[in-house]
């Protein structure tokens, strides 16, 4: 009976609290981030993307998105991007884009929006 208590209060240590909230994957942060880039600039309704960095900051959920984007396809004019989407999961529906608040937003070395807090 020993090993049987001693196992059970082990997995019971090691398990996570029941409301620790789940964190999200690099794939759904940087889908919120680009529908946030997406919403904001224009210019990037019809863009193409290339690969993303997710990079985790300070402070609870919140994740600065680095990335290069190429828009103008559909004048012709094509134009090299490179953006920093910075946003935070306010909620525990990480799914809901409602849930995902921009924090700052910076395209080609211009700062677009800046909620405050420092990255």
């Amino acid at each position: 009976m020993r090993p049987a208590l001693l196992l059970s209060l082990f997995l019971l240590l090691a398990a996570p609290p029941a409301s620790a909230a789940a964190e999200p994957s690099e794939r759904l942060i940087v889908e919120m981030a680009l529908l946030h880039l997406v919403r904001e600039v224009d210019i990037f309704a019809n863009a193409s993307f290339g690969p993303s960095v997710v990079h985790p900051q300070p402070g609870y959920r919140y994740w600065a998105v680095v990335g290069e984007a190429i828009s103008g396809s559909l004048t012709g004019k094509l134009r090299h991007h490179v953006f920093v989407v910075a946003v935070r999961l306010v909620c525990d529906e990480m799914v809901l884009d409602e849930c995902w608040r921009l924090e700052k937003l910076a395209v080609d070395d211009r700062i677009l929006f800046d909620r405050g807090d420092p990255l």
